[in-house]
């Protein structure tokens, strides 16, 4: 039965979409070799690194940082303190301590002398040490979050254990000082700018009281009663708005200032979006650490939350100042609406002033002078009362700002943080692992010969016949054009014409290929002929009478693949004729130990009998023709009348026929012979032969419409490949399920010295 082209592909497009597991299971437990050499390699010189890497040592400081507390009494709920809770504390913290003026700070600190040298050259070479110096330390400063409290955990490593501790406690206290520092400049730049503008006021009170006194006494002005004028009214009205714009003016201007000293996260606490984006992160960084005890950070799962989470801070810090700015920018607009609104009452109160001085202008000028002196005071009292308010609010600031002190100064290391002999050969062996694994995938990928069924399926889009196992393992043995391989064994059987050796010149006493199939009928590899028998004579509707064995290129077991198939042919109890058509190198005729006078030849081009050339072989059932003496035209031979009136004798006489033809590629007389038969069988030297060379002499079959019965696999080496089902044949080749083998079957030495 003939297998169908749309059946091989309907396979293929089945077995396509998905990953074949067992053929990589199989690939690399032959590889292993590969695979563990690889993997000693990566071990042995991840060793080696290891011990010639200089050690480097880690000590760790432990610091706490108080989170912002602020008085119940700002809130108007009572007395007692609470704490903010705000997810990104910690981290802020983090990255200040890892902040170029703390390792500034340290560079300074450990200078043998910071302040040698003046000048520009001396000022740049300072600079550069200093840069040269903070790149150091934060390659190697590491500052995390002690998990489940406030702590922060300062480590440094460094090739020396002391040098390591002496770093780490040198940054905690440049942090520690440095936090001091920066809370104090914060609460001074508000109280600088009120103390500018009191004493401004002092003197703007001073110099008023002196004119309205001067004013008084040169005008004998004591007294003025304001409610006698309804001017002098009006412009005591415009005079206490303008006071009021002034002093709400100097707030707004006071609040601006205040905006511009406060960082942008201490004004953007309240913002709803800031604290949506927090809360937000808080849940990321909350999910996070829940998957990182199921995944590894490298996970792309967990990677894309990393990203989530520095997103949500990037958001955080951009929603942060955006809404400082809109803070500041709100104050700075309402400060530039009240300078507005002083220069308006400015200039009313200016006119309302020409307009009294036109009816009394001494008495105007007087409640002028008095009631600019005392919007002054009035002013001045203000600002006073706002300078003690804003010292007590920076106490309080200075109070919610965070304290950092040390917990547990850092000490010297006993031992070496890097490098790890165990984490390092863990690496490694997981490394040469995936390494020889992807060598092994290489060279398969790389290896183009033909291995399995499966591939002469897929790749040749033809039927596969079988496979045929090597009988020895030894290198350089193989069969075909002037090769074998065997394994010897303690008693073999001789040709019956006891002319020659069933090997074909091979030594008494070793087993070949050739009349396997008659000398070992237990073998797994004869069991190999018989499965390709049975898949070859339905192979074809109705059944195969006549066909020829070839191959692609010489060297791939044609010529034995005729002989076995025509012996286990003729062990059906059929009459079976075996003819060497291969005129060039004819071959058979040596292993079967049969004179080569005539033959083939002798027929076509003598006009010989079929019967005075027929000769009887050693097999019963099965015939042989030789291919007779040496011929210049063996394709005219093959072509002639006289070929097709020899295959109708043939066919007439017996139940199948065997053709031995030459290679496919080299010359033309396997396309002539497929012409009269019922097909052709491709031989294919598994592991050895390419797809590509297969492929190019199945193309020339089918330009010649010569049918391709299909394509057997020949001498694939143990372990090399899949046998369809034939199992291993590394431990025991004979007794292949027919129960007690013969006794000289039993404990027989292969030829490493191993026991079958």
């Amino acid at each position: 039965m003939t297998v169908p082209q749309e059946l091989v592909r309907r396979r293929e497009d089945e077995e396509e979409p998905g990953i074949d597991l067992r053929r990589y299971l199989e690939l690399f437990l032959r590889q292993w070799k590969l695979v563990a050499m690889t993997a000693a390699l990566v071990v042995g010189a991840a060793a080696v690194k290891t011990y010639l890497t200089p050690p480097v040592y880690r000590a760790a400081a432990i610091i706490s940082i108080e989170r912002e507390k602020l008085a119940l009494e700002e809130l108007g709920v009572g007395d007692g303190m609470f704490t903010m809770r705000d997810p990104d504390f910690i981290p802020t913290q983090i990255r200040m301590i890892q902040g170029r003026e703390v390792i500034e700070a340290v560079v300074e600190a450990r200078s043998d002398d910071p302040t040698a040298g003046k000048g520009k050259d001396a000022e740049e070479a300072r600079e550069a040490r200093v840069s040269q110096g903070v790149r150091a330390i934060a390659a190697q400063l590491e500052v995390t979050a002690v998990p489940g409290t406030s702590l922060i955990e300062v480590a440094y490593r460094s090739g020396s254990p002391k040098d390591a501790a002496e770093m780490a406690n040198a940054v905690v206290d440049a942090f520690v000082t440095w936090s001091r520092r920066s809370r104090l400049e914060q609460a001074s730049q508000v109280s600088k700018f009120l103390a500018s503008q009191v004493e401004q006021l002092k003197k703007d009170v001073q110099e008023k009281e002196r004119k309205l006194a001067a004013f008084g006494r040169s005008r004998d002005i004591v007294s003025m009663d304001p409610g006698t004028n309804v001017s002098m009214q009006k412009l005591e009205t415009f005079n206490r708005d303008y006071a009021s714009a002034v002093a709400e003016r100097v707030n707004k201007e006071t609040r601006y200032q205040q905006l511009l000293a406060l960082s942008p996260e201490t004004i953007a606490d309240q913002d709803p979006a800031v604290i949506a984006a927090r809360a937000e992160k808080q849940k990321l960084e909350r999910e996070y650490a829940e998957k990182l005890s199921v995944w590894k950070p490298d996970f792309p799962a967990m990677k894309q939350l990393k990203e989530r989470i520095l997103k949500s801070q990037t958001y955080i810090e951009s929603a942060s100042r955006e809404a400082a700015t809109r803070e500041r920018e709100r104050a700075r607009v309402e400060v530039e609406s009240a300078r507005k609104r002083e220069e308006v009452i400015r200039g009313v109160l200016r006119s309302q002033t020409s307009e009294t001085l036109g009816q009394n202008l001494n008495a105007v000028e007087f409640s002028n002078l008095r009631v600019e002196s005392a919007a002054s005071r009035t002013l001045l009292e203000t600002m006073l009362k706002k300078q003690a308010e804003t010292e007590v609010a920076a106490r309080m600031s200075g109070m919610r700002q965070p304290t950092a002190r040390i917990v547990e100064r850092a000490t010297r290391p006993e031992y070496r943080f890097y490098p790890s002999y165990r984490q390092n050969l863990q690496k490694a062996l997981v490394l040469g692992l995936f390494l020889g694994a992807a060598f092994v995938l290489l060279v398969d990928f790389l290896d183009r010969s033909v291995r399995t069924q499966d591939q002469v399926e897929k790749f040749l889009q033809l039927p596969a016949l079988g496979v045929i196992p090597a009988v020895g393992s030894g290198p350089g043995r193989g069969y075909g054009y002037g090769y074998a391989y065997g394994r010897k064994r303690k008693a073999a059987a001789a040709p019956a014409s006891g002319k020659s050796n069933a090997g074909g010149g091979l030594p008494a006493g070793e087993e070949t290929i050739e009349l396997i199939p008659h000398t070992n009928p237990r073998s797994v590899i004869t069991e190999a002929y018989r499965a390709f028998r049975a898949l070859l004579l339905l192979s074809r509707a109705g059944g195969v009478k006549s066909l020829v064995v070839t191959s692609a290129v010489p060297g791939e077991g044609k010529s034995t693949t005729a002989l076995n198939l025509a012996i286990t042919l003729a062990q059906l109890g059929r009459r079976v004729i075996l003819l060497d058509a291969d005129l060039h190198k004819p071959r058979l005729h040596t292993i079967l130990g049969i004179s080569n006078r005539k033959g083939l030849v002798s027929v076509l081009a003598e006009g010989v009998k079929l019967e005075e050339i027929l000769q009887k072989t050693i097999v019963p059932n099965l015939f042989f023709v030789p291919a007779g003496p040496m011929s210049p035209n063996p394709s005219g031979l093959l072509a002639s009348d006289a070929m097709g009136s020899m295959m109708a004798e043939i066919l007439a006489t017996f139940d199948y026929v065997v053709f031995d033809s030459p290679p496919v590629q080299p010359v033309a007389d396997a396309l002539l012979l497929g012409a009269v038969t019922d097909g052709v069988v491709l031989t294919v030297l598994g592991g050895k032969t390419s797809r590509e060379v297969v492929a190019k002499a199945k193309t020339k079959l089918q330009r010649a419409n010569v049918r391709i019965l299909g394509v057997l696999i020949n001498n694939l080496r143990v372990g090399s490949g899949s046998f369809a089902g034939y199992g291993g044949y590394a431990k025991n080749e004979y007794g292949y399920g027919y129960g007690t083998r013969s006794e000289d079957e039993v404990e027989r030495p292969d030829e490493a010295g191993r026991k079958s």
